[in-house]
């Protein structure tokens, strides 16, 4: 049986060149593309890489979101840029959808010593990754809830489609054409249940990152509660993955506008173009209630 790319030392040679060369590139989708093609024929093994704000994170380079991360130092660019914008020391985070805890590790130093990440990820094995990234950098205000949000509370199954990378859990039920490549069953609650029971400030409530994989409209249906204080929302759309909760984006458009929402795309390099229409195949979001003059303001160094 032959070595594997990655234990030969042409190979590893022209790796570390090649992460070299894709931290001077600009990140686009060409260089994505370049970079996943020889990040999955070399296939490292998991490593400790500096993202570009000088933090580290312990990243498994045979992921998608986690090879981009190993070649570029960061993953979506274009959201993390509009993310730091809007929040500040002593804000409150809540990151759902956790992954691996990029969005918290960034999250926890815009946030500092006052400020506080409350992190869902109900995958146990993303909660170690993120656990260990936080200790890594020494974050102690990155709180950690292995669990799935939606507008129940109890039991229920996170399954990971075949051919799907290691951030495509999702608490849909699959059948048809779909089927689970693995299936665990994990705890479910509400945001607004996790609030009420740890008393949380809302007033300190400044942003919620959500990422579940079509199940945010039920998400938000068990956090209506919280939506009353007007946070602002970071929020991928995929219609595809909505269908599965007999949902749409045009259906998650029109309640958040219901609740006096604005949404924008967020679009590479660093601008959003604000949502017109409802039907959106697959896009990263911002949703400022339209009484959050802060968020507004911040929002328009980024109009195109």
């Amino acid at each position: 049986m032959g070595k594997l790319k990655s234990e030969i030392t042409l190979y590893r040679v022209l790796d570390k060149l090649f992460q070299y060369i894709f931290r001077k590139l600009p990140q686009t989708n060409r260089t994505e593309k370049w970079a996943l093609w020889w990040g999955f024929r070399f296939r490292s093994p998991p490593k400790v890489v500096k993202l570009r704000t000088g933090k580290l994170m312990k990243v498994d380079p045979t992921d998608y979101l986690q090879c981009l991360i190993y070649y570029f130092g960061m993953f979506e660019p274009q959201c993390i840029k509009i993310f730091e914008s809007l929040i500040t020391e002593g804000d409150i985070v809540i990151d759902i959808g956790g992954n691996i805890g990029l969005y918290s590790i960034i999250g926890s130093t815009r946030v500092g010593k006052h400020g506080n990440i409350y992190t869902f990820e109900p995958a146990p094995f993303h909660c170690e990754t993120i656990k260990y990234n936080a200790e890594l950098n020494g974050m102690e205000n990155i709180k950690i809830i292995q669990t799935a949000l939606s507008d129940f509370i109890g039991k229920i199954k996170l399954a990971l489609p075949i051919g799907s990378n290691k951030g495509g859990y999702t608490i849909a039920n699959l059948g048809g054409e779909e089927a689970a490549e693995l299936e665990i069953e994990v705890n479910v609650t509400t945001l607004d249940k996790y609030i009420s029971d740890k008393n949380i400030n809302l007033k300190k409530l400044s942003l919620i990152k959500m990422d579940i994989e079509g199940a945010e409209i039920l998400a938000l249906k068990g956090m209506s509660n919280i939506l009353n204080s007007k946070p602002t929302i970071l929020m991928e759309i995929n219609d595809v993955a909505l269908a599965r909760f007999n949902s749409s984006s045009d259906a998650l458009c029109r309640e958040l506008e219901k609740l006096g929402y604005r949404g924008w795309i967020i679009k590479l390099p660093h601008t959003v173009t604000e949502i017109n229409f409802k039907k959106i195949n697959f896009a990263e979001t911002i949703w400022v209630h339209q009484n959050n003059t802060r968020h507004m303001h911040a929002l328009k160094e980024f109009t195109s």
